[in-house]
């Protein structure tokens, strides 16, 4: 039995898995060091005064 927020991970998964499997989306990698959401992620260094 799934949960609801699984059942809905596991539809988007499958539209997905679809898509790429029909050539009608290209996943691509993307470095960390492009992605702008990530950098807020990551703790900032601290240099004392």
């Amino acid at each position: 039995s799934f949960t609801v927020g699984a059942k809905h991970i596991e539809h988007d998964v499958h539209f997905v898995c679809n898509r790429i499997s029909k050539s009608q989306l290209l996943v691509k990698h993307t470095p960390s060091s492009h992605q702008l959401a990530d950098i807020l992620t990551r703790p900032f260094s601290i240099t004392p005064l």
